[in-house]
């Protein structure tokens, strides 16, 4: 019969997981190779063992005995330990040499970077937070003109007797650095000028590690690249004017992708889809679409261009659209040009559309429709997590409008606004406000592209009523108005891993005269399952004003 091996270890409970988890006593007492002499080698090197770890939580001081005694049928070690007192931090001297000790923005950084040290007078000493303090404290210099700063000596002095212990770190941030010019490496089939074309850096402007990381978001985005990588070296010598080095691989695959779906807004569909990277011409990029849904039919087509002036990429696209909803059928023709200008979490875009529009409501009444609206959308997101978020905000503001003066029917001003923002409630819960507001100026409805105009109702929108159904009556349709004002506020909670229970109430209507405006109210329950095709919802919800009861299922929350 094999002996057997036993460890008994007195220990207070707050420092048991950290000893068991790292002690090789522990580790190996199952062990079925392990034998008499190793155990009793283990048992006497334990108290080694333990110092060093207690060491690491700020106890210098401890007490430890050991012991290996025979049993019926093996051997029993005993350690026991007792801590001694904590010793605390009584001083932290962080200390700079180097460019960065003559900066004009010393003090107000050296004072960021002391408040965001970890380890305070008064705390306990702990070796995981002297990492982490020296590793954020070079990490914030590196972040901003100093990519070569170092430590250049950092000392933790323990004084056992008094339980005290003092840090002092030196940093040497070396010189200032300035960005010089690009260095491209990988392009062979693309032209250059899509990455000056949105290079946001000036050659002499002062390092930014942020900045960098836009850069190369722009580039990830753009589809041009399967791999993108901007970085520069740390290399003093090359501070006034450090090269900006871009590695990329191009993405010159054609792609043609089939889906289908199903939502209650425009029930099932399916949708083809061919990307091209190499349209016409290089450094043009194509993505073509038909979508066939029950309530809305397309075929469009989308080009986007070489990067111009100030980081813009020219876009022009076409589309050809079909859509039948509450009774209100539309066919629409349409051109549009675009500029579009991404900036970190902002995006810009500038957009002039050649539109004609056929109408015909309630299967009789008719008219042709043409205008030239130019419109400015802004868009800036700001969340911990794009797909799932928790915290942080998403909002889009737009403006633009069209003249008689051209091509238009009726001349319009619009002004539109929507917004999500995500709050933590609790550990676990999210809170969701949710709203949207819009106004279009004109004599009347009449002549205005339904694009322009705005309905309400369906599961983006006021759960509780049928898509679109929130608008102007129209004989037995619903056509779009030109007033919107929705609010939701929605509470999510998980109930088991990937699902979430949800709670919600919104409110909301579009009229014609902002003096008939009146909020129709819905409410209701869901869940949220967080699918790899992004959020799946399914929600049942009470429409107050209508007195009925609906469910809504999409997939997506976000815009």
């Amino acid at each position: 019969m094999a002996e057997t091996f036993e460890v008994d270890l007195v220990v207070p409970a707050a420092l048991r997981p950290l000893l068991e988890s790292h002690l090789e006593i522990i580790q190996e007492r199952q062990d079925p190779k392990l034998y008499e002499a190793r155990f009793r080698f283990l048992a006497r090197s334990a108290p080694d063992e333990i110092r060093e770890l207690l060491a690491t939580e700020g106890y210098f001081t401890p007490t430890i005995e050991q012991s290996v005694a025979a049993t019926d049928t093996g051997w029993r070690a005993r350690v026991t330990v007792e801590p001694g007192e904590a010793s605390r931090v009584t001083t932290v001297k962080l200390e700079y040499q180097g460019a960065f000790a003559e900066d004009a923005t010393f003090e107000e950084r050296s004072t960021a970077l002391r408040r965001a040290w970890p380890l305070h007078p008064g705390m306990v000493f702990r070796d995981a937070m002297w990492a982490d303090g020296k590793a954020k404290l070079i990490r914030d210099l590196h972040s901003k003109s100093y990519p070569a700063a170092r430590i250049v000596e950092s000392v933790a002095e323990v004084d056992p007797d008094q339980h005290a212990v003092s840090l002092r770190v030196l940093t040497d941030s070396g010189p200032a650095f300035r960005f010089g010019d690009l260095e491209i490496t990988g392009i062979e089939a693309l032209p250059e000028r899509i990455i000056t074309g949105l290079n946001p850096i000036k050659p002499g402007t002062a390092y930014d590690e942020a900045t960098l990381r836009d850069f190369q978001s722009r580039l990830q985005r753009t589809g041009y690249f399967s791999s993108v990588f901007v970085t520069t070296s740390n290399n003093p010598e090359l501070a006034s004017r450090v090269p900006i080095q871009v590695a990329v691989v191009e993405n010159t695959d054609r792609k043609l992708k089939v889906g289908a779906g199903f939502s209650t807004d425009q029930g099932a569909g399916v949708e083809l889809r061919y990307e091209d990277s190499l349209t016409f011409r290089p450094g043009w990029r194509s993505v073509s679409r038909l979508k066939l849904e029950q309530r809305e039919q397309s075929a469009s087509t989308r080009v986007q261009m070489v990067p111009i002036a100030y980081g813009f990429q020219p876009i022009i696209s076409a589309e050809v659209k079909r859509t039948d909803i509450q009774n209100d059928e539309s066919a629409t023709g349409r051109i549009v040009g675009q500029l579009q200008r991404i900036r970190g979490k902002t995006e810009l875009n500038l957009s002039l559309d050649l539109n004609y529009e056929w109408n015909r409501t309630s299967g009789t009444a008719t008219s042709d429709v043409s205008s030239l609206p130019f419109n400015a959308s802004w868009t800036r997101r700001d969340l911990d997590d794009l797909m799932y978020p928790r915290q942080g905000y998403v909002i889009n503001l737009q403006g633009g409008g069209a003249t008689d003066l051209v091509f238009s029917n009726t001349p319009f001003l619009r002004l539109y606004a929507r917004g999500n923002y995500y709050h933590p409630l609790g550990a676990r819960g999210t809170l969701l406000l949710r709203g949207e507001i819009g106004a279009v100026e004109a004599s009347s409805s009449d002549n205005i592209p339904n694009d322009y105009l705005f309905r309400a109702g369906g599961s983006q929108s006021v759960r509780g009523y049928e898509y679109g159904s929130l608008g102007i009556p129209d004989g037995d349709a619903i056509v779009p108005g030109r007033y919107i004002g929705v609010a939701s506020i929605e509470v999510m909670h998980p109930v088991v891993p990937g699902w979430n229970a949800a709670l919600f109430v919104d409110a909301g209507n579009v009229v014609d005269d902002i003096k008939d405006y009146q909020a129709k109210l819905g409410y209701g329950a869901g869940i949220r399952w967080a699918s790899p095709l992004g959020p799946l919802n399914l929600d049942v919800a009470y429409g107050e004003a209508d007195k009925t009861w609906r469910v809504n299922f999409s997939v997506g929350s976000l815009f």
